[in-house]
């Protein structure tokens, strides 16, 4: 059987630009040992992945709007695991949701291919005047 790999939405540079290498090795180190935890980072990013994928299907080209997403999810997942206040947390996912639902309706895209998402959104001026007397008959 040939598995094919998918690649994640972010990296672990993406979350150290979020919060920095030692809030990271802090947050990823449950256990208390001082070292840097990959499979908890990676885990974190997989359960952020599997919430926006419960909206639609995860892109193979995401917006930076869609990563940051991701990004705030994983932070969101890592701070849980390490009993942050609950209020904090559950108002940045909250966020999070809306956006995503948003994204799952089409009103934001979530690719960078993504065609379906009008370009232009100014007015469409006429060359002819727009006559309003009969509004103000």
């Amino acid at each position: 059987m040939g598995l094919s790999f998918k690649k994640p939405i972010i990296t672990e540079s993406e979350l150290i630009d979020e919060l920095g290498v030692n809030e990271i090795r802090d947050l990823s180190d449950i256990h208390g040992e001082g070292v840097w935890n990959r499979c908890v980072i990676d885990d974190c990013i997989k359960d952020a992945e599997n919430l926006i994928a419960s909206f639609f299907k995860l892109p193979s080209n995401p917006t930076p709007f869609l990563k940051d997403i991701c990004t705030k999810l994983t932070i969101v997942e890592l701070k849980r695991r390490n009993s942050y206040p609950k209020e904090e947390l559950d108002s940045i996912k909250a966020e999070a949701l809306e956006w995503l639902g948003k994204m799952a309706k089409g009103k934001i895209p979530t690719s960078l291919e993504d065609n379906s998402y009008p370009k232009n959104r100014c007015f469409i001026h006429k060359q002819h005047k727009l006559d309003l007397k009969r509004l103000y008959d």
